[in-house]
């Protein structure tokens, strides 16, 4: 077994969320042993996403809803809104999703100024900063964090 130790980060623009769900599918249905862990940094136009538990609303603003096959509620995601998608083979560098989510945690933590009001104690999906700043959250089944600013 080959170990790569690389992580590609790929700066990608503003890119709707339906082709990049699907293009993340792809990247990890073809990836091997020898593929590099990348990690995807973009915006979504404006789009709500449903993850499974969610309740389709009944109001209509004119945004898209996309079912997501992720667990949770609701989620927005729009122009401003850095979201990291953090396409990593787990099992290959040895971490266990809980451990990979309080990395995630931790690092958005250490990195952002806006996310000085969190702490990773509060092992909530969303690292919480007052409104009129800048705000981080991670989404622990889709291995996404999203940084608005």
């Amino acid at each position: 077994m080959t170990l790569v130790e690389e992580i590609l980060v790929r700066q990608l623009g503003r890119l709707d969320y339906l082709p990049t769900f699907e293009a993340m599918r792809v990247f990890t249905a073809r990836r091997n042993e020898a593929t590099a862990d990348e990690i995807w940094l973009l915006e979504h136009p404006p789009v709500y996403t449903l993850g499974q538990g969610a309740e389709r609303p009944s109001v209509d603003n004119g945004i898209p809803l996309v079912q997501a096959d992720r667990g949770g509620e609701i989620t927005y995601h729009g122009p401003g809104q850095v979201i990291l998608y953090a396409l990593v083979d787990l099992a290959r560098r040895g971490i266990k999703v809980k451990q990979f989510v309080a990395m995630l945690e931790s690092s958005v933590i250490g990195f952002s100024p806006a996310a000085v009001n969190a702490s990773p104690e509060r092992r909530a999906s969303t690292l919480a900063a007052p409104r009129s700043r800048r705000s981080a959250s991670a989404c622990p089944a889709a291995g996404l964090i999203t940084v608005s600013r």
